[in-house]
């Protein structure tokens, strides 16, 4: 009887860490298909991480036209031995010291940043787009979901420091690229960096993660979650509760402006609320009614760069 015990206990075990493995692959692991994202029932489809869209108008085909055009190429190792790249788009003014380093999302790239690149730049910005581990050009063979790669963008604004010792910098994103500014924002970072617009970032990997078991997969935290961060431990080492952007948020006192679409059932809208009322530095907030996730920036344009632009000239003048 102690045996048959033990091998059903063995065969939980086994099937417990199978369906974590496989969370892991379809969430983490790069180059694993991530159609989940768009596997909502077509009436209520949305593109949970929109890719450039067709040019709609002057500013978007500049945008895009701006993304695509050559960009001097960044290189970094990050502390795990990952070659990094990141593209560098100069000011207008070469004597500019007014920095934007942008920070894209969850299987994007730093060129379907443009949206965002290009606003800066219009505003005097040199302009700083890398890709992520495991990402685009860069090296990584899973994704860092903002908690590894706060330390990537660390080294990129130490980078940029060393170029422009005086420079002024400005730390953006988008989605789990948000969540990465956030979570670096706790990290000690030099004076340069002197402010953070925050846009549609998560709490936590775990909270974001529990969010779309259910809503995607209509399956349970416990035990699916627990084994996903045995393997997550395991294979790309680091945990899911860890990469809290609330827990990194209460080491920081950056001013911050965090932006969030109305409608986001993809990160929440009750999430940037979490986030905005436990921050204790300098902050403000801006909901954009009617948006779903990552397009408050397409749904109201002006409003986007108004309170951007009221909230960062407090920091960087221009």
């Amino acid at each position: 009887m102690p045996g048959i015990i033990a091998i059903i206990v063995l065969l939980l075990l086994a099937v417990w860490l199978a369906v974590g493995n496989v969370f892991y692959k379809k969430a983490i692991q790069r180059d694993v298909s991530k159609s989940f994202l768009n596997e909502k029932p077509k009436e209520e489809k949305e593109e949970i991480m929109p890719q450039p869209p067709a040019p709609a108008d002057e500013y978007a085909e500049a945008y895009q036209s701006f993304a695509a055009r050559p960009a001097e190429v960044w290189k970094q190792e990050s502390f795990d031995g990952f070659k990094l790249v990141a593209h560098y788009y100069p000011a207008e003014d070469p004597t500019s010291h007014r920095w934007a380093l942008v920070v894209h999302g969850y299987t994007g790239q730093g060129r379907h940043m443009g949206a965002y690149s290009y606003g800066y730049h219009l505003r005097g910005f040199h302009v700083l787009a890398p890709d992520n581990r495991g990402h685009g050009e860069s090296e990584g063979y899973y994704i860092g979901m903002g908690w590894h790669d706060r330390l990537d963008v660390t080294g990129w604004i130490r980078e940029i420091v060393r170029r422009d010792p005086k420079a002024e910098i400005l730390l953006t994103g988008v989605s789990m690229g948000e969540a990465t500014v956030m979570m670096a924002a706790g990290e000690e970072q030099p004076d340069n960096l002197r402010c953070v617009v925050e846009d549609c970032g998560y709490t936590s990997v775990e909270a974001q993660f529990t969010h779309n078991l259910k809503a995607l997969f209509k399956l349970p935290k416990f035990p699916v979650l627990a084994a996903s961060e045995l393997i997550c431990r395991w294979r790309a080492g680091y945990g899911f509760k860890e990469a809290s952007s609330l827990k990194q948020l209460q080491k920081s006192r950056l001013p911050i402006l965090f932006i969030h679409g109305g409608d986001d059932d993809f990160v929440p809208t009750e999430m940037v609320h979490k986030l905005y009322n436990a921050y204790q530095g300098e902050k403000d907030l801006l909901i954009v009614e009617g948006a779903g996730h990552a397009v408050s920036i397409e749904k109201d344009r002006e409003g986007y760069w108004a309170k951007v632009d009221s909230f960062v000239k407090q920091y960087i003048p221009y």
